[in-house]
């Protein structure tokens, strides 16, 4: 199963896809990125092509994750 990371800047929405038992990986890399701690963010996809993501952009960008069905159930016991 799949999470999705989306990532908008300006006008532009880019859907990523990763595999959930990935995605807090791809979280950190992401929150290094933002932090000056790292260059880019590098998704691999299914046909062997790469997207990067350069820190810049993820810094200037609204980025939304996914939550996991776990968060969702608590949520909604919260309510």
């Amino acid at each position: 199963m799949n999470r999705r990371i989306t990532i908008k800047h300006g006008p532009v929405e880019h859907i990523v896809d990763v595999p959930s038992d990935k995605f807090d990986m791809h979280k950190e890399v992401i929150k290094q990125c933002i932090k000056n701690e790292g260059n880019c963010w590098i998704v691999p996809s299914e046909d062997g092509s790469e997207r990067f993501f350069p820190a810049e952009l993820l810094r200037n960008s609204v980025i939304i994750f996914e939550p996991s069905e776990i968060d969702l159930e608590i949520f909604s016991q919260r309510i």
